[in-house]
């Protein structure tokens, strides 16, 4: 049963904040825990392959705020806050420092690799001004290499003939590629014999943590300075059939070694490229690794990856504070509508931005908050980047298939809306994110590692995010046992718990048979709700049960369906399910009634003699106060059965003149099959007694006929023989008969009471 929760709505509104998505589309501009979680991130899908490889991280936004790297525009609008430039060079401070451009900022690390460093001069088209910069180091491979400014040579990559693109554009360029570091690598790109270890983790490096990972977006270290920001989730999402340091070059920049803890270099491996399989896993022991990308105490690096290397641990993240995510790309951007990276950039006459600074090299970074992306978006004609269907056009078919797998918790996605990739400020998006109505609690990321857009096929690395929305619950409804009769109300306990097993005990939870709502009843402390259903008609029905969530912290969740069996009842044709009369016509002794209870003969014949005392029901000769059982010389208080001296207080049985609502079964003993006289306590053959209860032995629907007895008060003193309204017992329900066959008049009972039952709440 799938409904709509207002509580998943209200969350889902909370991420979405102000940016343009679709239904459950997240907005990776503003991604925002409602409370602290422990986060789990799994690798689905990497579909790069040879020659390209990623390192996934993540940073709290409100960190580069509070750096000083963004101004906050309107708190409501994620999409408008503007990255800051302190120098008023035109080069945001945040892009300054993560490539080291700016040598008038400092160094974000403990000093340059390249002494002297690689000082260049950039005259600004708009203004005129002359910039101080540094060549990053990033894209440097040997500091003695020649420049790689140029004033009028970028951009270097840029795709001809693309529709809606611009005509290419004249600008300054700085950086090189991984392939012009010729001592390192040969003419197709792969590694020279010699050159790894060393030329590898000394090009291309701000060196740091981890050489090619640039030290802003590494965590905290003195080897970047203690200015890292950012958290590792997966040092490699490597997941192909290449292996290091086999591969193209570029591919083996992901880090090569680990440290084993704060201010200690890289030297615990090598790490990377363990496995060969395309399976879902990364190519390294991603478990052996802490949220802060350094190895664990104790954990062997190079052990055999396993399936506990599927899911990567984020740590807790805070509630309440927005996160970014970031993708670092080490492959060559020569593919469909790849440019670029751009430092520094200008209005143009038709009020576009164009770039007059290109960055030309092989290590790019690329953030899930589109303002914070380097490049620009080159399309003249919209904003909109790309459109896929979530359910169809957006992953690979093994995509699709592996997170529907069981170790991907069998994530389906239903959606078939469209879902965009906006670019804001034109800065290029490189994240779709989706929240699947089918679970709750899981984001599926996916990246575009392509500067421009690319091929705009958003699925180059695909991911799934564990513990990001509303926390999943499990609903078990159980019956309370026993058959379930028609008509007659059932009880249902409805059990509500995290997935751990751990009572929730606020929400509500509704309960629908067939369908259809009942009603709905609060949890209790014991994280439990129960509640009481009537079933009409007989037959089949479907229960179940939902939990309504708790608004941005628990989803709903819904049970199993119960299928009960409504049955007949088996009581008999009235609704107090007895027998017709409960016994011979003469069930009782003659004061078994309350309007005789000491008839004229007080007693006669099985009590003594006609006339027992002075008082009507006395059956005492010594003149006392008179029982309410005649006949009974014990002077103890009756029994609700005439004539019964246990002198216990007496039962609401029909003739009992203690005026309490009479039982179900008016002269029956409790079902079992009656004695030959009711009123007898000594077990002898019955007397004829007067009237045994008359006016209320079965006036009421007791289960008794209206005169359960003959009037004659001086009747035979042997058992009398069935007469013509006398029922004998030959069955329960439906098939007691009497002698005569009262058939009609059980059938029309048996409608009287349909019709009254017809009168309650129908289930159906």
């Amino acid at each position: 049963m799938l409904r709509w929760s207002p509580s998943l709505l209200l969350v889902v509104v909370a991420l979405l904040g102000a940016g343009r998505v679709s239904a459950q589309g997240v907005d990776s501009n503003r991604l925002i825990l409602s409370r602290d979680r422990n986060v789990e991130v799994l690798l689905v899908e990497e579909k790069a392959y040879a020659g390209a490889s990623h390192t996934l991280g993540w940073l709290y936004y409100d960190d580069l705020v509070s750096r000083g790297y963004v101004d906050i525009g309107n708190p409501d609008d994620p999409n408008d806050d503007v990255l800051i430039d302190v120098e008023g060079n035109g080069i945001p401070d945040f892009h300054e420092d993560l490539y080291n451009l700016n040598p008038d900022r400092g160094y974000i690390g403990e000093a340059t690799r390249c002494i002297p460093e690689r000082i260049f001069f950039h005259r600004r088209a708009e203004t005129g001004d002359v910039l101080r910069l540094r060549e990053p180091e990033l894209l440097t491979g040997g500091c003695t290499s020649a420049t790689s400014y140029s004033p009028n040579g970028g951009p270097k990559r840029w795709p001809d003939g693309v529709p809606d693109y611009p005509e290419r554009p004249v600008g300054a360029v700085v950086g090189q590629r991984v392939r012009d570091a010729t001592d390192l690598v040969d003419a197709s790109g792969n590694f020279r014999p010699g050159a790894v270890p060393g030329l590898l983790d000394a090009y291309f490096s701000d060196r740091g943590v981890f050489p090619h990972v640039p030290n802003l977006l590494e965590p905290d270290d003195s080897q970047n300075g203690h200015m890292g920001l950012g958290n590792i989730i997966l040092l490699s999402a490597d997941d192909d059939a290449n292996l290091c340091p086999g591969s193209p070059a570029v591919e083996c920049l992901t880090p090569r070694l680990a440290s084993r803890g704060p201010g200690q270099p890289a030297s615990v491996g090598p790490i990377w490229d363990l496995s060969s399989a395309l399976d879902g896993l990364p190519d390294y022991k991603a478990s052996a690794f802490g949220p802060d990308g350094r190895v664990i105490a104790g954990r062997d690096v190079t052990a055999a990856i396993d399936e506990e290397d599927r899911r990567v641990s984020l740590g807790t993240v805070t509630g309440g504070r927005e996160i970014v995510f970031f993708l670092v790309t080490y492959l060559e951007h020569e593919y469909d509508g790849a440019t670029d990276a751009c430092f520094l950039s200008a209005v143009t006459p038709e009020g576009r931005y164009q770039c007059e600074l290109w960055g030309h090299g092989d290590i790019n970074v690329f953030f899930s908050k589109t303002i914070l992306n380097l490049d620009l978006h080159q399309s003249v004609s919209t904003d909109r980047v790309t459109t896929v269907n979530p359910s169809s056009t957006w992953l690979t078919p093994t995509g699709y298939s592996r997170l529907q797998s069981r170790e991907y918790g069998k994530v389906q996605i239903v959606e078939s809306f469209e879902m965009d990739a906006w670019s804001y400020q034109q800065r290029t998006p490189h994240v779709l994110m989706l929240a699947p109505m089918e679970s709750t609690d899981t984001w599926v990321m996916t990246w575009e590692d392509l500067t421009a857009g690319g091929d705009r096929s958003f699925n180059d690395l695909t991911l799934l995010i564990r513990g990001v929305g509303l926390e999943p619950t499990v609903t078990r409804l159980e019956h309370q046992g026993g058959p379930i009769i028609e008509g007659e109300p059932t009880f249902f306990t409805a059990y509500v718990t995290d997935v751990p097993g751990v009572p929730l005990t606020t929400g509500s939870v509704s309960f629908y048979v067939n369908g259809d709502f009942v009603t709905a009843q609060d949890v209790d402390g014991a994280g439990t709700a129960t509640v009481d259903l009537t079933f009409f008609p007989m037959g089949e029905h479907h229960v179940s049960a939902e939990f309504g969530g708790i608004d941005n912290v628990y989803s709903w969740s819904t049970s199993e369906e119960l299928l009960v069996v409504a049955e007949p009842g088996d009581g008999g044709s009235m609704p107090d399910a007895g027998q017709p009369d409960g016994g011979p016509r003469d069930a009782g002794t003659p004061d078994a009634g309350g309007f005789d209870a000491g008839p004229q003969d007080a007693g006669a014949p099985d009590s003594g003699p006609i006339d027992a005392g002075e008082e009507p029901d006395a059956g005492d000769g010594g003149g006392t106060t008179p029982e309410p059982d005649a006949g009974d010389d014990g002077g103890t208080t009756p029994e609700p059965d005439a004539g019964d001296g246990g002198g216990t207080t007496p039962e609401p049985d029909a003739g009992d003149g203690g005026g309490t609502t009479p039982e179900p079964d008016a002269g029956d003993g409790g079902g079992t099959t009656p004695e030959p006289d009711a009123g007898d306590g000594g077990g002898t053959t019955p007397e004829p007694e007067p009237d045994a209860g008359d006016g209320d032995a079965g006036t009421t629907p007791d289960a008794g006929t209206e005169d359960a007895g003959p009037s004659d008060p001086n009747g035979p003193s042997e058992p009398e023989l069935p007469g013509p309204r006398d029922l004998t017992v030959t069955g329960w329900g439906c098939g007691a008969t009497d002698a005569s066959s009262a058939s009609f008049v059980m059938l029309a009972l048996w409608v009287g009471v349909s019709f009254l039952r017809t009168r309650r709440k129908k289930l159906d």
